[in-house]
């Protein structure tokens, strides 16, 4: 009861360098890449959003799929519980309260 209670672990995060500005420039500013136009630099910009996930349709798909399936899962539960408690109230009831009685 009165012993050391160990220490929690530490968390040790040491991220990669990373320059918003420099990101920024070479992302968002035409011509910031060399011999890329305007039209193509927001080609580059909108593709590499889709393979990070940014406004991607699948991520959505995914999540209606998980919030589908754990509706179907708590209704198959809740039925599956009401159908238990009828069986206990017809069944077991009558026995208990003649018991009782």
């Amino acid at each position: 009861m009165f012993r050391k209670q160990p220490k929690p672990r530490q968390f040790d995060y040491r991220p990669r360098y990373y320059n918003p500005d420099e990101s920024f420039l070479k992302d968002y500013l035409p011509g910031s890449r060399e011999g890329e136009d305007r039209l193509t630099a927001m080609k580059n910009r909108v593709s590499r959003q889709f393979r990070q996930g940014d406004s991607s349709g699948s991520v959505r798909d995914d999540s209606r799929r998980q919030i589908q399936r754990s509706n179907r899962l708590l209704i198959i539960i809740l039925g599956l519980l009401i159908i238990g408690a009828y069986w206990f109230l017809t069944v077991h009831l009558p026995r208990i309260l003649a018991v009782i009685e």
